[in-house]
């Protein structure tokens, strides 16, 4: 009985990794594997990873505007613009903080960082998008 217990019970864990990769995004994805190597290597990495997020972000927001009324359209125009400038202080704050910081790691967590700030925005776009294009 209780290895039913257990198995029961682990059967969904099963699952759930099984569809992890399935429900990563492509980009996620693609960068996954680069993360390792030397330093310049995974730098470069998470500024193409920041370049690849930035322009799906950009790729939604224009599809997000093509579907939404004025008013809509005219609050996600807002909110992108504070966006942006959350986006631009939070890069200058995380710049900040590694800067003085010794070894070769912090400007790997810089990038990344950086990469990560983009993704989350991206991420939301895409979302608003398919919620607005169900039907």
């Amino acid at each position: 009985m209780k290895n039913t217990l257990i198995l029961f019970l682990l059967i969904p864990l099963w699952g759930f990794a099984q569809n992890e990769k399935e429900n990563k995004h492509p980009i996620d994805i693609q960068f996954e594997d680069c993360k390792s190597g030397n330093t310049a290597e995974m730098i470069a990495c998470a500024n193409k990873e920041y370049d690849t997020w930035d322009k799906e972000m950009n790729k939604y927001y224009k599809l997000l505007m093509g579907v939404l009324g004025t008013e809509e359209k005219a609050k996600l125009k807002e909110a992108q613009r504070r966006w942006i400038t959350y986006r631009d202080a939070e890069i200058e704050f995380a710049a900040t903080l590694n800067r003085n910081k010794e070894g070769t790691m912090w400007p790997v967590f810089f990038g990344s960082t950086r990469a990560s700030i983009v993704r989350t925005r991206a991420l939301e776009l895409i979302e608003y998008y398919e919620v607005e294009t169900m039907n």
